[in-house]
């Protein structure tokens, strides 16, 4: 599939997930949903955050509403719940299943330029299913042309729930202080 053209790959992928006659919703808001799902490969959690922020940075530029599906390896709401945008999806009624209400989307930063061809090809689609991968925010720009940063889309997004937190204020009350932190990571590199 790596060798289609990513507008027509989208496009069958769309035809092997979504039915035809049945899974419609009367949902009429244009909507944006990451999949983080077990279906395709999304790398390990920062690659998979880093996906999410850069999906809800495309329903920004789209003016869609936002929602995160993300059930595989983990229930992302287990950890994390909705800071400022509500991305929960409290009922699946309201994510289509139609072909001709919703459409899959692989988007990385590796479109470079293309990415905004297609982003304006995708018309008045109602739902946008997104495998978005890597740090395509960094490729985009905000309606004002200033960049999309980081740390302010994550905090956006998210904060730790309840229990998350707690276990954060413990750790800080058992260090005492001010305190770096530093993340190795070894990929592939120790046989994983």
């Amino acid at each position: 599939m790596d060798a289609v053209q990513p507008s027509m790959r989208d496009v069958i992928l769309s035809m092997n997930r979504f039915h035809f006659f049945s899974g419609k919703v009367k949902y009429d808001r244009p909507l944006l949903v990451q999949l983080v799902d077990g279906r395709d490969y999304q790398g390990g959690l920062t690659d998979r955050l880093k996906g999410i922020v850069s999906a809800s940075c495309v329903a920004q530029l789209l003016n869609r509403q936002f929602k995160i599906k993300h059930t595989s390896p983990f229930e992302l709401l287990d950890y994390l719940e909705p800071n400022k945008i509500d991305w929960s999806i409290k009922d699946n009624k309201t994510i289509s299943s139609n072909i001709f209400q919703a459409r899959l989307y692989h988007l990385t930063e590796y479109d470079k330029g293309d990415i905004i061809k297609r982003i304006d090809s995708i018309g008045d689609i109602l739902q946008m299913h997104c495998y978005c991968k890597g740090e395509l925010y960094k490729v985009l720009r905000k309606r004002d042309g200033t960049p999309f940063e980081w740390g302010v889309e994550f905090n956006r997004l998210f904060k730790p729930n309840p229990i998350l937190q707690q276990n954060i204020n413990n750790c800080k009350q058992i260090i005492g202080g001010e305190y770096i932190a530093a993340v190795f990571r070894f990929q592939n590199l120790l046989g994983d």
